[in-house]
């Protein structure tokens, strides 16, 4: 939930006197006088005063009125009309989604919602609207005009909005079980965000690192020295965690372009030695062609040789004995000429056949040597991409450190939700006390740090608690005695949740003025989603 803007305080009322009487008549309430605000409020405030830290708004359903606190108590209220029957508006706890000065509704007939506030992505919202005295909406909460001008001007994105059944009012809670942050303190001396993150270890788990930096909070106090940690040495370790993680991207990067070129060269030297391989292989070929083409000739002329042989057995005549002798010799010639080329191929051959093999060679060696680099191209690039995965996760959470968290504890769950600016940013299995017996759903608001810096300052709004039979009430196989039930109290709620120490001392970083702390009997509700804070619904 984010801290609420400035504004001039002044508490609204209605055009008139008339008016104003008119319409709490027809809401069935009695108006809110000064008298009323001091009752509610322990700070009486003037119209002059500024609103002062978070606010809350309280709707109430029953009474058809809208509440607005902030850290002094009551600032205004004014009445409402909120969903009549088979449009129930949802009671629980939400925050303001969206805001629009005009807006108009896409589910019913494009109806005008004038200075309209969401509360969900399902349809609901705080807009101006008829006002008959009654639940007359489609779900939504129909304020008067002037009064819907007046908190639009009030509230920020994030701001929190109780619907109940009866109205209610925060009161100002200080227990020792509430969670602490860490003390203001002032910067040290430049850390190393590298040596925090190798501190964490690769088996480092959401459950003992710390949120942002991945360190756990005891690791992180170790590396910063024997000084204790602060907001200030942890934002001093956060802005150098930004400047280290940009450097190790960029090493990163320039590593991948190194090895990059590397594999460029490696790449070539491989496609060389491969192609001078399927040369050598080409001329083998060729070389084996030739033999063939060879020795079928020396075969062919070896017949010839034997049919000269035989037909020349018995020449006779000087003339025909000439003329046989110079057939022979050039018979000859010719099968001495095929089997020097013959013998010549088969030289080329073995030549070719140990020069292809070293060829094969070369190149299985430039494959060896480009796949090495080839691995460590894809090494520098996975780490690239872990570092510039790292760096935008780390702006992520620096664009949202000064924002407040939400903490949901639910008993239902048996677990604790943590966002940021709609993230989440944590998620952890939590114990609670009397685990069978109902808590209740109450608002912790962070409203201020204490005069020293050391500590928050508090309030609470018990928006509902569960009623249970005074005989007994089974669960699990158990009965309860309701006499011995804890009251569904903040300060018991809070004494009821078991958070370990160590979460105790990551959340501390995080906790801040606008901060929340919700404990309920709920789980968390199907509404919660992107671009929402959590949400609890009850019945």
């Amino acid at each position: 939930m984010t801290g609420m803007g400035s504004p001039t305080r002044r508490n609204w009322k209605p055009r008139g006197l008339l008016l104003g009487l008119t319409l709490a008549l027809l809401a069935g309430i009695a108006p809110i006088t000064d008298a009323t605000a001091k009752k509610r409020s322990n700070t009486p405030q003037s119209s002059a005063e500024e609103v002062s830290g978070p606010l809350t708004i309280v709707v109430s359903l029953r009474r058809q009125r809208l509440h607005i606190f902030d850290a002094k108590g009551l600032v205004s209220s004014a009445p409402i009309s909120s969903g009549r029957a088979g449009y129930r508006t949802p009671k629980g706890i939400f925050t303001i989604l969206q805001k629009r000065r005009r807006h108009y509704s896409n589910l019913y007939g494009g109806a005008p919602m004038p200075n309209m506030q969401r509360l969900t992505w399902s349809g609901i919202a705080l807009h101006a609207g008829p006002l008959p005295g009654y639940p007359a909406s489609h779900g939504c909460i129909r304020l008067p005009s002037s009064f819907s001008r007046y908190l639009f001007g009030l509230t920020n994105l994030g701001g929190r909005v109780i619907v109940t059944d009866e109205p209610v009012a925060p009161v100002r809670i200080a227990h020792p079980a509430l969670l602490k942050p860490l003390p203001p303190g002032n910067p040290p001396a430049t850390v190393q965000t590298a040596s925090l993150v190798q501190t964490a270890g690769p088996g480092a788990t959401p459950h003992s690192t710390d949120l942002l930096l991945g360190v756990t909070a005891a690791n992180a106090a170790e590396t910063l020295g024997s000084e204790k940690r602060t907001r200030a040495s942890v934002a001093a370790a956060r802005a150098q965690e930004l400047i280290d993680l940009e450097a190790t991207l960029t090493r990163c990067r320039n590593e991948e372009q190194e090895i990059g070129a590397e594999l460029t060269s490696a790449n070539l030297a491989l496609r060389s030695a491969i192609e001078a391989v399927k040369t050598a292989e080409v001329e083998l070929g060729n070389v084996h062609g030739l033999i063939d083409a060879t020795a079928s000739a020396k075969s062919k002329t070896a017949d010839e040789m034997l049919a000269f042989m035989t037909k020349n057995a018995q020449v006779e005549g000087e003339e025909a004995i000439a003329k046989a002798m110079a057939e022979e010799d050039t018979l000859e010639t010719k099968m001495l000429e095929q089997i020097a080329t013959y013998e010549l191929a088969l030289s080329d051959e073995k030549s070719l056949r140990r020069l292809i093999g070293d060829r094969r060679l070369a190149a299985g060696q430039a494959k060896d040597h480009r796949d090495g680099i080839l691995r460590r191209h894809i090494a520098a690039r996975k780490a690239a991409v872990a570092a510039s995965a790292a760096l935008d996760k780390a702006k992520k959470a620096d664009a949202r450190r000064d924002k407040p968290i939400s903490i949901l504890l639910s008993r239902k769950a048996s677990k604790m939700y943590v966002r940021q600016g709609y993230d989440d940013i944590f998620e952890a299995a939590i114990e609670f006390q009397h685990p069978d017996a109902p808590v209740g759903t109450h608002v912790f608001t962070a409203l201020a740090y204490t005069e020293d810096g050391a500590d928050l300052e508090w309030h609470a709004v018990t928006a509902t608690t569960r009623s249970v039979s005074r005989k007994s009430s089974k669960t699990k196989g158990e009965v309860i005695q309701t006499a011995n039930l804890p009251k569904q109290t903040p300060g018991n709620a809070i004494e009821r949740v078991n958070i370990p120490q160590e979460i105790r001392d990551q959340l501390a970083e995080h906790l801040k003025p606008g901060s929340s702390i919700i404990i309920t009997d709920e789980g968390r509700s199907y509404e919660t989603g992107k671009y929402t804070d959590l949400i609890v619904e009850f019945r």
